[in-house]
């Protein structure tokens, strides 16, 4: 129900930017921003928003506050040592995923095999309780616990994130206030003195088999917050990874947040 209203809200206004989405087809990208103060909200291709995906490392924000709120770890111990028998590495990864990690430098490294290793700790149980208590898109894990959000069972909208982003900003989901501000102060973007643009990444390979970038996060700043959601498709791997942040700063530059 709130996604429909979502839609039909974002439909009473079409921003038509200045700018282009260069090497990206129009039907193949969707970005949706608000302002949660005045409600205004600007939307590009909203016919695609209330389509689902697998989230890729967006999951990462979720995933950090169930693993904190079940208590696999803590603000205060939440270091973790590779397994090279659990995770054996990949060629393609990066030099930042070396090594011990704790949750800050995982969020900011988007390091994949600390959250596979954290969801084996945190279990399918509890995944299911905490899913259905954010209403985070389709709630299915059926694709393995290390694995469900990476191109597997787990989709989510635009319009979904862009309700989950509504809850977090809101202090709705349930989740104590400490664990969202360790959370989404790992994973800034750009701050001021009295402002901040947050936002996480993910980069996996989509259902329909091209690759599925994705930016979710937020703006703050004392005259409002804005929040934003955007994935996209391409063949290309490395434009669709040079590209997300920056189509992200153009919209929200477009939406007055930065």
């Amino acid at each position: 129900m709130f996604a429909c209203r979502y839609v039909a809200l974002l439909s009473l206004l079409l921003i038509t930017p200045a700018w282009a989405f260069e090497g990206i087809a129009p039907q193949d990208r969707t970005i949706l921003v608000r302002e949660i103060n005045s409600g205004q909200q600007w939307q590009w291709n909203s016919a695609r928003a209330p389509s689902r995906y697998t989230p890729c490392s967006t999951f990462k924000i979720p995933n950090a506050l169930i693993g904190l709120e079940t208590g696999t770890i803590s603000l205060a111990r939440n270091e973790r040592g590779y397994s090279f028998i659990n995770d054996p590495s990949q060629p393609w990864w990066p030099q930042s995923w070396a090594g011990r990690q704790d949750l800050r430098g995982a969020l900011r490294n988007s390091t994949v095999w600390y959250f596979q290793a954290l969801a084996r700790g945190i279990g399918l149980g509890n995944y299911a309780r905490w899913l259905q208590r954010f209403n985070y898109g389709n709630q299915n894990t059926s694709g393995g616990v290390d694995h469900f959000w990476l191109g597997d069972s787990l989709r989510i909208s635009a319009v979904e994130q862009m309700r989950f982003l509504d809850q977090l900003q809101h202090g709705k989901l349930g989740v104590r206030p400490e664990y969202v501000d360790a959370v989404t102060d790992a994973l800034v973007i750009e701050r001021g003195d009295n402002w901040r643009w947050w936002g996480k990444t993910g980069l996996c390979l989509g259902h329909d088999g091209r690759h599925l970038g994705w930016i979710v996060g937020a703006v703050e700043k004392p005259e409002g917050t804005w929040l934003y959601a955007l994935n996209a498709s391409d063949e290309d791997f490395d434009q669709l990874r040079v590209s997300r942040v920056e189509l992200a700063r153009q919209a929200l530059r477009e939406a007055g947040a930065l």
